[in-house]
């Protein structure tokens, strides 16, 4: 077997004055965003129906709209936190990945969210709620109980012998689930909390399901929606296909939830270098001696900063190590696709530090994508 195989050192990136490759190996979003660029239209959408839902407390739902690429994931994502941090106790919020196989990951995922120890407050909560709730709710604080409690309000099926010590007279199903999240987002509201924002991802995998899947999952978001007038805010992300197939088999809902339909748009050339340049900027090492770097040479200060004014030096030097043209030789390639910028530019930083670029420009770009076979 040969020996050294794998070089576990982080590759160096001082050529280039960043810490790291500052764009993800992956397509998948990150859990808490710090970046967000090039749909400043849609997130002020979303911003105006939030703060409408805060101050009026009335429901008011949206969809967020665009193929694979262009962020939707990225800002269901961005949303949550910004209400975290923004927010904070006053508001919960809950991403959800995908509405899954039925209702019953819907709920789960919600209460996951809230977590054993909101749940095990809610006991004392002095509302209206079912007798199985409020006994599960009660034997949460018990610590020969406390498991199989949680597990039956996750949704897991108990033996009969558990469901008897529990008290209980059932398992959580369907229609069950629907129930005790109602109940759940009363207690909330009683709670003090002003409103709660769930934001499911992937809505177009409904229409994959069988059609009695498929209908009961829309007929329970819409009951959702109709029992809970006031301090709810339901956002979907859903491809344009999906969203027009919705129409098709859940009229109903679509009506509920078609006030507020936000198109996302691909990403301009001049949008492609924002993104980029914050990317670049959270990870950058020495910009002070990158300053130094440039002014000793003055070959690659012309290449990077061209004839432009100093005014617009900032900017460019924000992209280093990519110059313009490589900026818009990304935005080409990647048609405007968030997804697709980053994944052109995380493998660039690491084409051009192995074959010892100084600067990646448009032509870097086209050496990389042929050698990649295209």
């Amino acid at each position: 077997m040969s020996q050294g195989l794998f070089k576990l050192e982080l590759r160096d990136y001082s050529p280039y004055f960043l810490e790291r490759n500052p764009f993800p190996y992956t397509q998948v979003p990150e859990e808490k965003p710090v970046i967000y660029v090039d749909q400043e239209k849609v997130l002020g959408k979303l911003s105006d129906i939030i703060s409408t839902v805060y101050s009026t407390g009335r429901s008011n739902h949206a969809v967020v709209v665009g193929p694979s690429g262009l962020g939707k994931s990225h800002t269901l994502k961005y949303i949550q936190k910004m209400i975290g941090e923004q927010i904070g106790g006053k508001a919960l919020s809950c991403y959800i990945s995908s509405p899954g196989q039925d209702f019953i990951h819907v709920y789960r995922s919600f209460i996951q969210r809230l977590g054993l120890e909101k749940m095990e407050a809610f006991a004392k909560a002095d509302v209206e709620m079912s007798r199985n709730l409020r006994r599960a709710l009660e034997a949460l604080k018990e610590e020969k109980t406390a498991i199989a409690a949680w597990r039956w309000l996750l949704g897991e099926p108990l033996s009969s012998k558990e469901l008897h010590r529990l008290g209980l007279s059932q398992n959580v199903d369907g229609p069950l689930s629907l129930n005790i999240l109602q109940q759940t987002l009363s207690i909330l509201r009683s709670s003090g909390y002003r409103f709660t924002c769930l934001l499911i991802d992937e809505m177009e995998t409904i229409n994959q399901l069988h059609i009695v899947r498929r209908q009961a999952m829309f007929n329970a978001l819409r009951h959702l929606i109709d029992g809970n007038p006031y301090g709810l805010c339901f956002i979907f992300a859903c491809t344009p296909a999906g969203w027009s197939e919705i129409f098709k088999y859940a009229l109903a809902l679509s009506r509920r939830i078609s006030r507020n339909v936000l198109y996302l748009e691909s990403m301009t050339k001049e949008q492609a270098g924002e993104f980029v340049a914050e990317y670049v900027r959270f990870h950058r090492k020495g910009t002070t001696k990158l300053r130094q770097a440039l002014r000793l040479d003055r070959s690659l200060l012309d290449r990077v900063l061209g004839r432009r004014p100093k005014r617009e030096a900032k900017a460019l030097l924000a992209l280093y190590p990519f110059t313009l043209d490589a900026i818009s030789k990304i935005h080409e390639l990647s048609k405007g696709s968030a997804g697709e910028v980053i994944k052109y530019c995380n493998l660039a930083i690491d084409y051009g530090l192995d074959n010892k670029r100084k600067l990646i420009d448009a032509k870097a770009i086209d050496d990389m994508v042929a050698e990649l076979g295209g």
